[in-house]
């Protein structure tokens, strides 16, 4: 009878021990149902090993206990596996790169950074090349409409010499040499003749000497006509003229030089042996749109027969013009 209790005892223990111990290996892995399958057919097996414990003695038992460690090894093999499902929770977060993408179960991969620009970004660009087109047509009908401001070209703030002439044709100045400076058009360099007369064998050159084949005397006049561009005024006319001279013993050197500016008569300068001078006609106060002008130089040597000589040569002449503008505008 002794026995029997004991072993109805140990039964009893077997049974409470296998139910404390199938709960724990079901919360070790409840997502799993390999790890439940394994619990569950880990419990008849218990119930099988109590019974044959209910049987042995209660020697037999220390060494039996053990083995109940090794179905909750299994157990703990599963909950490794989950480590596995976070990887795919990359997918939901991928379609936020394209909208339009697959769902979340099968995730389109996105597309590389250097691909084209996506739908949704062409439609917004369209209409910037739209504008641009729309502005660089716009500027080329303006410019188009405006070929009035083009073809509009100032007139040259140049003036007119015109009706040049000198009263000595073939010697001393030269009115077919006469003409504007190239560097500057308001300017007029006068010629001067620099050949020999072969009639009579003297220089014709703007020089009084009493060296042999010279002149003693050399005397001319040169006039022209100046007349201001459209929308300007003549304010000044300057003459400038430049040469050398000596007198050497008993000689003597002389010149002079006056010139007509319009209505106005001038003498410029008496000279000896530098005939070097300037003169101005200012028509400051009432501009002119036209001036006549006149300049006369001449020139004298002498000097005892072989007791002296003397010499007087213009080298350059030249008449410059300033203009303002008009107050009329005409």
């Amino acid at each position: 009878m002794m026995k029997r209790s004991v072993r109805y005892a140990m039964l009893v223990t077997a049974t409470m021990l296998c139910w404390s111990v199938a709960p724990t290996a079901q919360e070790q892995a409840p997502q799993e149902q390999s790890a439940t399958s394994q619990e569950q057919t880990a419990a008849p097996v218990e119930s099988t090993v109590a019974q044959e414990q209910a049987v042995a003695p209660v020697d037999e038992q220390v060494v039996e206990t053990p083995r109940r460690i090794v179905f909750e090894e299994p157990a703990s093999e599963p909950a490794e596996q989950p480590v596995e499902t976070p990887q795919r929770v990359v997918a939901p977060e991928e379609p936020t790169a394209a909208p339009e993408a697959a769902p979340a179960q099968e995730p389109a991969p996105a597309p590389p950074q250097s691909a084209a620009a996506s739908p949704a970004e062409q439609p917004a660009a369209a209409p910037q090349e739209e504008a641009a087109e729309t502005t660089a047509e716009k500027t080329e009908a303006e410019e188009a409409s405006e070929p009035a401001e083009e073809t509009v070209v100032e007139e040259p703030k140049v003036v007119k010499f015109l009706n040049i002439n000198d009263a000595l044709p073939t010697r001393f100045f030269d009115a077919a040499a006469t003409a504007p400076d190239a560097a500057d058009p308001n300017k007029l360099v006068i010629g001067l003749h620099a050949d020999t007369d072969r009639a009579t064998w003297k220089a014709n050159d703007f020089r009084a000497s009493t060296a042999a084949f010279s002149h003693l005397a050399a005397i001319d006049t040169i006039s022209f006509r100046v007349e201001a561009p459209k929308g300007y005024r003549i304010a000044t006319i300057t003459y400038t003229q430049r040469g050398t001279g000596s007198a050497l013993r008993v000689a003597k050197a002389q010149g002079a030089t006056h010139w007509v500016v319009g209505d106005y008569a001038a003498q410029l300068g008496v000279f000896g042996t530098n005939p070097s001078l300037a003169g101005v006609a200012d028509f400051s106060e009432t501009p002119r749109a036209a001036v006549d002008v006149s300049i006369t130089t001449a020139l004298f040597a002498f000097a005892a027969a072989t007791s002296g000589s003397a010499s007087l040569e213009v080298t350059s002449a030249e008449v410059q013009v300033e203009l303002v503008p008009a107050t009329d505008g005409l």
